[in-house]
């Protein structure tokens, strides 16, 4: 949702999202992030959403390489006290395209009671009474409120 206003707040109106995430079920709690989806395409935020899963032995990606820059100048210092700390250390992470920090203590949102309130239920079993598993999921793509594809 920061993501969001920060977009909005620089007059950028796309109406496609493509969100790429590891492929770790567990961390990424796809029934929700779903939830979230459909919530934005109900909303007129979007009015298509892609999230897509590499798969499993092909998850670099270009935060990776984020992580990795960040993690380079942490070890430069001995001690580290503060979030201030962290964040000047970021910022100077990368010298050519320095890192855009958001502080998002105050950007936090709950999104389990989501599919309650959406009226969006947890299935088991495809349209074709298949077993379901997000453990399989590649690729999901929602263009419609309700319909996940």
């Amino acid at each position: 949702m920061a993501f969001l206003e920060n977009i909005k707040d620089q007059a950028i109106a796309p109406d496609h999202l493509i969100a790429w995430s590891d492929s770790a079920g567990g961390q990424n709690k796809k029934k929700y992030i779903v939830c979230l989806w459909h919530y934005l395409i109900n909303s007129g935020v979007f009015r298509k959403i892609d999230h897509k899963f590499p798969e499993v032995g092909h998850t670099f990606m270009n935060s990776d390489r984020d992580f990795a820059a960040v993690e380079k100048a942490i070890r430069k210092h001995r001690s580290i006290y503060t979030i201030d700390q962290y964040i000047s250390i970021m910022a100077e992470a990368r010298k050519k395209t320095p890192f855009n920090i958001t502080r998002m203590a105050d950007k936090f949102v709950d999104i389990k009671e989501l599919p309650r309130k959406l009226g969006l239920v947890d299935r088991k079993k495809t349209t074709t009474n298949e077993k379901f598993s997000f453990r399989h999921v590649r690729w999901i793509q929602i263009e419609e409120f309700g319909i996940t594809k």
